[in-house]
């Protein structure tokens, strides 16, 4: 056994119908103890709904990533919050439906806002890397 442990089983679903990614992990831990893992993923759908212009379907995905602990829909909100989850929430606002976009080392914005959204504000710090040519 690998020193954290080894996987026996993954399996990833996408429910497009739903616009669900679910995954499924079974894990065993170095001590030997057995472990499974799912998770439900809207974030992801989030961003690419907003992106190709369907807004109240990505406000939709949102909402229902965004109530992944508020709501306790996994029922596992006492093993403590779902920080991904967060962070994807996050980053489905601000990439989803802020969209901004680099290129040659400029920054810009095509914000699109569903309905039940009035504003959008965020703050963001860009840097841009130098790369040497030899």
């Amino acid at each position: 056994m690998h020193r954290y442990g080894e996987v026996q089983y993954h399996e990833r679903e996408y429910d497009l119908r739903d616009g669900v990614l679910r995954r499924s992990v079974r894990w065993t831990s170095p001590t030997g103890r057995a472990v499974k893992v799912s998770s439900v993923r809207m974030v992801s759908f989030t961003q690419r709904a907003a992106e190709v212009g369907q807004l109240q379907l990505a406000y939709d995905y949102l909402g229902e990533a965004a109530l992944l602990d508020l709501d306790d829909l996994e029922h596992n909100v006492r093993d403590g919050g779902h920080l991904a989850a967060l962070a994807g929430t996050w980053t489905a606002l601000v990439a989803g439906f802020g969209s901004p976009r680099s290129h040659d080392g400029s920054l810009s914005f095509a914000p699109r806002l569903p309905e039940g959204i009035v504003r959008l504000a965020f703050h963001l710090l860009f840097a841009v890397a130098a790369c040497a040519s030899r």
